[in-house]
């Protein structure tokens, strides 16, 4: 078999039961003639089941995920499985070849783009040809993601919770049998990879982690944990999975919430320096930290909205207008 296929020639089925492909999907080619093509993971179970589909790499600057999946194929005994697992560890090669949040090509981000355009500009491209030829074929789907460049976040999963159905029932279900320790699920926000499986009505949870440009090895561990827990929650692989909420669980009801760039916004550019760490217990209107001018003179005060856990923190001083400088989950505890 071929190592790069093209969308049209790529199935779940081009490797026998029981074995693991790995190869290449062409998408395209950059302005300048350079193919472009996703990195392919398959592990086809020797029994028939449920597929479950997880890449990272949405971002370019986001290691975890992908160091996660390499990891994760490492493991998996394809004669052991009953069903899928589908890895894309790059879905924006573009971004990822660049060490940037977006594609350096088009200066788009993947995360905001979705659906996408199948004659748009390179990034939009990618984001149409996963919404409408891969995601469809997962029964549950799990986008990988990590602070971007000077920021720092406290591990956690999410999904979409903002009205009942049993999709939302499922990414519940789902969120929990991650074993992650700290749950965050959010409303609906557009352009999402998340956004589109709710459209194509997969089921569909992300992760975030510390990131920064690292790529902790314990981080990674607990990325690989959570995927091993999804496969047994979809019995592709045998074995238990956690059932029960764990203490930092929280449904946040807060218009766009899970727009993590809204909150606690610097009105000034200038340096911020925060008074608070990461995952600390703040209280409402208590200081999170100060924006200071070239002479060391204060132009903002930064203060906690809301009574919570830092569960994100920007750690590089640089802060220009209207950029975000800390979030707090009011998780109940």
């Amino acid at each position: 078999m071929p190592d790069t296929l093209s969308l049209d020639d790529f199935s779940l089925e081009i490797t026998p039961p029981g074995t693991c492909w790995k190869g290449w999907i062409h998408i395209g080619e950059l302005p300048a003639g350079e193919p472009v093509r996703w990195p392919v993971v398959l592990h086809r179970g020797q029994q028939p089941g449920k597929v479950l589909l997880a890449n990272a790499g949405t971002h370019g600057d986001e290691y975890e995920g992908i160091a996660a999946l390499h990891k994760v194929a490492r493991q998996l005994d394809p004669k052991a499985m009953s069903g899928t697992l589908l890895s894309i560890p790059i879905l924006s090669p573009p971004a990822v070849s660049g060490g940037h949040r977006n594609g350096i090509w088009d200066n788009r981000n993947l995360a905001r783009t979705f659906p996408g355009d199948a004659g748009g500009l390179f990034t939009e491209r990618i984001a149409h040809h996963f919404a409408t030829r891969i995601l469809p074929l997962a029964d549950l789907y799990i986008d990988l993601h990590a602070a971007g460049t000077g920021v720092g976040i406290e591990t956690f999963i999410g999904c979409r919770v903002d009205e009942e159905s049993d999709l939302v029932d499922t990414q519940r279900r789902a969120s929990i049998a991650s074993g992650m320790e700290i749950i965050w699920n959010t409303g609906g926000l557009p352009g999402r990879t998340l956004s589109a499986a709710w459209d194509a009505g997969v089921p569909a949870l992300y992760t975030e982690s510390p990131g920064n440009r690292t790529c902790d090895p314990d981080e990674v561990d607990i990325i690989v944990t959570t995927i091993m827990n999804l496969l047994r929650f979809l019995e592709i692989l045998p074995g238990s999975y956690p059932t029960e909420r764990p203490a930092f669980y929280f449904e946040d009801s807060r218009p766009a919430a899970g727009h993590m760039q809204d909150h606690h916004r610097s009105d000034v550019g200038g340096l911020f320096i925060p008074e608070v760490k990461l995952w600390e217990r703040v209280e409402e209107g208590q200081c999170l930290g100060k924006v200071y001018d070239p002479l060391g003179d204060i132009l903002q005060v930064i203060s906690a909205s809301l009574s919570g856990r830092v569960l994100t923190l920007r750690i590089c001083p640089r802060v220009m207008p209207g950029e975000f400088t800390t979030v707090v989950v009011p998780f109940t505890e």
